[in-house]
């Protein structure tokens, strides 16, 4: 298997063995002592501690989230996921802008992408991305915009597509 093969299937184990069974003995195996998750707060925990506590939190938040991979890419040291994650609301939600969220029961349907760079069998650091206005807008948290907004969007959309 190239280099490149095998840092994809690191980060394929991640998301199945990891974010999608809650595995931390898997985590530990997957994460480099030094890693750094570049999206999370300050003041959270390097290496495979910081892994566990966000993969804990959000298994706890979303006790039957599923990531499905939609896309993964990878170049040199660099793995590319474009995943999809579903799952149901029950325990309370933290984030650093919206504060929290107490379970609302809802179901969630959240898209976004995250980078990785794998390091000697392992994954050292982490930047990413995640459409968590539409997931607050799921749990009733945000208004959806207003539709003469998304008219205009759409409408602007459009002409992009016209140029290109």
């Amino acid at each position: 298997m190239s280099l490149i093969e095998n840092n994809k299937e690191i980060v394929r184990r991640l998301v199945e063995e990891v974010w999608n069974t809650g595995s931390l003995t898997v985590a530990d195996l997957l994460t480099a002592p030094n890693y750094v998750d570049h999206t999370a707060p300050a003041g959270w925990p390097v290496g495979p501690a910081g892994l566990r506590q966000a993969v804990a939190h959000n298994r706890l938040t979303f006790p039957d989230l599923h990531y499905t991979i939609e896309e993964l890419v990878a170049e040199g040291d660099r793995v590319l996921t474009r995943w999809t994650m579903h799952g149901t609301h029950r325990g309370t939600f933290r984030h650093r802008v919206y504060g929290v969220v107490p379970p609302t029961g809802s179901p969630v349907h959240v898209t976004g992408m995250s980078l990785r760079r794998v390091a000697d069998g392992q994954i050292a650091e982490l930047w990413g991305h995640s459409d968590i206005s539409s997931m607050m807008q799921q749990l009733g948290v945000l208004a959806p915009p207003h539709p003469s907004r998304r008219s205009s969007l759409l409408q602007f959309a459009d002409k992009v597509r016209k140029i290109v």
